[in-house]
């Protein structure tokens, strides 16, 4: 086989597994996704239990959590964007 055919086969090999990557890595924060907003749910549902029982510590520390919890939710949905951008781009 000639070496430009050669280095053609290798690239869309490489291509190909760069997208089954892509698509598991996808996959994988779509679970992150899926987890953080049950536990942020969950937090929120025990600030509120905190609040009704009058813990103001306690919900003072649930609520530097949950805006800890938000702000990596935040992270896996911007990490989601881009896999997103990469697959459509085909890179």
């Amino acid at each position: 086989m000639c070496s430009a055919r050669l280095n053609q086969s290798a690239l869309l090999k490489g291509r190909a597994m760069n997208r089954a990557t892509l698509r598991e890595q996808l996959a994988e924060v779509k679970r992150h996704i899926a987890d953080g907003y049950k536990n942020l749910a969950r937090q929120r549902a025990e600030l509120s239990k905190l609040s009704r029982d009058g813990d103001r510590e306690g919900a003072e520390r649930g609520v530097r959590l949950l805006m800890q919890m938000e702000e990596t939710q935040a992270l896996h949905l911007a990490d989601r964007d881009r896999l997103v951008k990469e697959r459509v781009g085909g890179n």
